[in-house]
C-alpha cells in the first residue's frame, strides 16, 4: 500500500490525475486489507489529496474526514495534522475561510508541539492566505512570520539532509580507494610472485 500511495504522489506532481487517482485508490485499498489501522490514515490523507486536486471536493471531504478519524484512533499525530492541513485547503479552495482557519490552526499547533515543520509551513501558509483574502493584516503578518521561519526550517533540515549525503559519498569514495590500492597491491604481489 505504501508503494502505491507514494507513486500516486509521484504522478500528482507530474499533473497526470488519472494515474495519481488510481495508485491512490489502490493504496488505499490494501491499507485496508492489512491488521494495522494506523496505515489507513495515510491511504486516505493520500486519497483525499488527490480528490481535491481533481475538484471532487466530496470525496476530498470523505476522505481525509476518514484520516483524522483513524489518526485519532491510533494516535499518529503526523498524519492527523497532514489531514487537518488536507481539509484546511479543501474549505480554503471551496469558500469556506472559518472552517479552513479551525483545520490549519489545529494543525499548526500540533506541528509547533511536535516540531513537524513541513506540515507547520503548509498549516501556515494555508493561514497567511485565508487571513489575506479576508483583509487581515495583523494575522496575515503573523502567520507569514510563521511560515518564514518553517520555511527556513524545513530549508535547514534540507541543507543538513544534503551535507550528510556529501559526507556519505565522500566516505564511500574513500573507502573504494582504499579497496583499490589493496586490490592494486594484490595484483603487485602475485606479479612479483609469478616472475
Amino acid at each position: 500500500f505504501y508503494a502505491y500511495s507514494q507513486l500516486a504522489l509521484v504522478y500528482q506532481n507530474q499533473k497526470m490525475m488519472d494515474s495519481s487517482l488510481w495508485f491512490a485508490q489502490k493504496g488505499y485499498d490494501l491499507s485496508l486489507q492489512t491488521v494495522y489501522s494506523r496505515y489507513v490514515t495515510m491511504g486516505s490523507a493520500v486519497l483525499g489529496e488527490i480528490h481535491n486536486e481533481m475538484g471532487q471536493h466530496e470525496l476530498a471531504r470523505k476522505y481525509s474526514l476518514l484520516g483524522v478519524q483513524q489518526s485519532k484512533k491510533v494516535n499518529n499525530t503526523y498524519f492527523l495534522t497532514r489531514n487537518y492541513n488536507n481539509l484546511a485547503n479543501l474549505f480554503y479552495k471551496t469558500g469556506h475561510p472559518d472552517s479552513s482557519i479551525y483545520y490549519a490552526r489545529l494543525s499548526l499547533q500540533i506541528c509547533q508541539e511536535r516540531n513537524f515543520s513541513e506540515y507547520a509551513l503548509d498549516a501556515s501558509s494555508i493561514l497567511t492566505k485565508v487571513f489575506e483574502a479576508q483583509n487581515s493584516p495583523d494575522s496575515t503578518i503573523k502567520h507569514m512570520k510563521i511560515m518564514l521561519t518553517e520555511k527556513d526550517s524545513v530549508l535547514g533540515q534540507s541543507k543538513v539532509k544534503e551535507f550528510q549525503k556529501a559526507l556519505f559519498d565522500d566516505e564511500q569514495r574513500k573507502q573504494e580507494i582504499i579497496k583499490e590500492q589493496e586490490q592494486y597491491k594484490s595484483r603487485m604481489r602475485i606479479y612479483a610472485l609469478v616472475s
